[in-house]
């Protein structure tokens, strides 16, 4: 189980005390990797299939992938949780991000992303 860490700082405001906490930094979710070749067309596997920010169930999801939707996949990694993530872009709505491989067709891209 990963544990976050929550900031939480108090502060005087006019003789009151406010409490602020901070949330939880995401684990590295970058934004988008350089181009890779070569590219793979594929599909996605399921209904709703999430596109996030960064290889791991705890970053954002930017959209999601249907079934029919076709995607350009980039590259694979590892992620947070040990599971291979393919960076794809979603050509019938134009999201890019990282799905799980082993909800795309063909278990998403063939080349790793490097580290």
């Amino acid at each position: 189980m990963r544990l976050a860490r929550i900031s939480i700082a108090a502060v005087m405001l006019g003789g009151a005390a406010v409490l602020a906490v901070a949330a939880p930094a995401q684990a590295s979710c970058p934004q988008g990797i350089a181009s890779f070749e070569p590219q793979v067309n594929g599909m996605f596997a399921g209904t709703g299939i999430n596109i996030r920010t960064g290889p791991g169930p705890d970053c954002t999801s930017r959209g999601h992938g249907q079934p029919g939707q076709t995607a350009t996949f980039r590259c694979w990694r590892t992620g947070h949780d040990g599971a291979r993530w393919t960076y794809l872009h979603n050509r019938a709505t134009g999201v890019s991000g990282w799905s799980r491989s082993d909800l795309l067709s063909g278990g998403g891209a063939t080349v790793s992303c490097g580290v």
